[in-house]
């Protein structure tokens, strides 16, 4: 068994510190595997077809820690998987699905103050609960942190382990005679899982060439919260805030903290300008919280903030805000989401929203310029990312019930007859083609083109779309092991692919329509419903008088 172990106890007596320890341990080690054992299948030529497995998973040890295993409700059961046979690398994996959940216990008398998890194959939305502490998410990895004996976390998408780091204490982890409370999570906000936000957004200084400066956004199916003053390649000066609710933690004890994750690929004034601030309830002024750990330039990978005290707002309410700041010489986009508070006793906890995604309903037929999901099973094709030439859309978890779907407004794909065929618009107003040198994604084009064009045929609930150009069809395809690929899109035509379902959205405006004079002048909203003042190329929601549409502005 791998293991690593750092301890310190030569001041326990000195400063009444219980000894803590930290192990890894590889789930490779994993003994009295408990669950239905499947044995690797193989094809007719020898390869192999899917490697041996436990699924259900209930449960395993690791040395002395104890972990069970359920499905949550979810549609897919935990799962423990070996390598192929073939494979020179034998590292095994635990796989959970969306609504899993794992149960870590350590042995009687130890307290858990920290995991980490080396991870993979992350879900585009995933998104974590606890019972108590808090746990986040940075790339594949995950860290847990708090204290106690027994912890379970669930998750909302898929998600792999291989390795975890567990620190832990004795006796609950208790120091210097303080509090014995238990931590736990207090109030949440921003999850990255909610199609909305209750924050509210409050402009200071707001350059006349911009119409807002937060937004929440989503991408790949998981939602942040945006900030930018960087308008048509030119950067300007503003200040905003995106503030919270009031949150009560007039019951809160002990040391409470805050954490969220955020991501920043151009720095330039941002940790002069931007951050965290707090005021107590019915008080105006903010007061500024020092951020530990911010996101490193270059890439769009979310960070953990680190723990921000707010001991001090003890026994009150307050509210949070994301201050953003700019000038003429920097103006950054800052992503924001999951943003946990946790400490003892009791907190205005506010659990993750309901999801109000619209509604799409279950076709097998095509009205031409209405917008539509592809979908299969329980997850829905999400849209390619804004800035991408080519892609495919990646399969992300979502709500159905009997033959409605519910997935975010931007997933929705308009599809339009014409002469040459159907196109195929997604809400960045870029047509879904193909052309003759690449077979297995979809190419991007501000124009239709002649590699812009399918055909479509039902067979029952499925859906067929060929490309006139090149002959393949969007579907599921399977990689070489047999194993189906994560994501919609086109492929050429071979056996075991897997047809998506056609969903059509059910309310195609989104806003409430307001009595107007009939030649009022057309106003005009992103798919978020937020007002634009200046559309560029794309799709919009467009209300003049009484009448509300969609259009694509090229």
């Amino acid at each position: 068994m791998k293991k690593f172990l750092l301890s310190f106890c030569a001041v326990v007596a000195a400063f009444g510190m219980a000894c803590a320890s930290e192990t890894t341990y590889n789930v490779n080690d994993a003994e009295n595997l408990k669950g239905e054992d499947i044995a690797e299948t193989k094809k007719d030529d020898g390869s192999v077809q899917a490697a041996r497995h436990i699924q259900p998973l209930e449960s395993f040890n690791l040395d002395e820690f104890m972990f069970t295993f359920t499905d949550g409700g979810g549609k897919t059961a935990p799962a423990y998987y070996w390598a192929t046979s073939t494979n020179a690398n034998q590292q095994r994996t635990v796989r959970l699905y969306a609504s899993n959940t794992c149960t870590i216990t350590a042995p009687e008398g130890t307290s858990i103050t920290k995991i980490d998890f080396k991870g993979s194959n992350a879900g585009s939305n995933l998104a974590f609960t606890v019972n108590t502490g808090s746990m986040t998410l940075s790339g594949n990895n995950a860290t847990w942190s708090g204290n106690t004996n027994s912890l379970t976390f669930g998750v909302s998408a898929s998600w792999r382990f291989t390795e975890l780091t567990i620190t832990t204490g004795e006796g609950g982890g208790n120091q210097g005679g303080g509090d014995t409370g238990e931590t736990k999570v207090l109030w949440t906000g921003l999850a990255q899982t909610a199609n909305d936000t209750d924050f509210t957004f409050e402009n200071v200084v707001l350059p006349a060439e911009a119409t807002y400066i937060w937004s929440w956004k989503s991408y790949n199916g998981a939602y942040y919260l945006n900030a930018s003053a960087f308008v048509q390649n030119v950067a300007y000066a503003s200040e905003a805030y995106a503030i919270s609710p009031v949150i009560d933690l007039t019951g809160a004890t002990g040391n409470i903290t805050a954490t969220f994750e955020h991501a920043a690929k151009f720095q330039t004034t941002l940790k002069d300008l931007c951050g965290l601030v707090v005021r107590t309830e019915g008080t105006t002024e903010w007061t500024k919280l020092a951020v530990p750990e911010w996101p490193v330039a270059g890439g769009w990978d979310f960070a953990n903030s680190g723990n921000i005290d707010l001991s001090a707002y003890a026994g009150k309410k307050i509210q949070l805000a994301f201050k953003y700041g700019s000038t003429a010489d920097g103006a950054d986009t800052w992503e924001i989401r999951n943003l946990i508070i946790t400490g003892e006793g009791e907190g205005g906890y506010t659990p993750d929203p309901t999801p109000t995604n619209p509604a799409f309903e279950k076709v097998t037929s095509i009205t031409s310029g209405e917008g539509y999901i592809f979908v299969i099973g329980n997850q829905y094709g999400a849209p390619i990312a804004a800035t991408a030439t080519y892609g495919r859309l990646n399969l992300t978890n979502g709500e159905v019930s009997g033959n409605t779907f519910y997935a975010p407004e931007n997933a929705a794909i308009t599809i339009a007859q014409t002469a040459n065929g159907y196109t195929l618009v997604d809400a960045e107003g870029r047509f879904l083609g193909m052309d003759a040198a690449y077979l297995t994604s979809f190419q991007l084009y501000t124009e239709a083109n002649s590699g812009c064009y399918w055909n479509a045929t039902f067979n029952g609930d499925a859906v067929t779309f060929t490309n006139t150009l090149t002959g393949c069809i969007v579907c599921q395809s399977l990689g070489a092991n047999g194993t189906p690929y994560t994501n919609i899109a086109p492929a050429v035509v071979a056996d075991g692919q897997v047809l998506p379902t056609l969903y059509k959205k059910a309310d195609e405006s989104g806003i409430v329509e307001v009595a107007t004079d009939v030649d009022a002048a057309p106003v005009y909203y992103n798919l978020q419903g937020v007002q634009v003042a200046n559309p560029e190329h794309g799709l919009y929601i467009v209300r003049q008088g009484n009448k509300v549409s969609k259009v694509l502005v090229k």
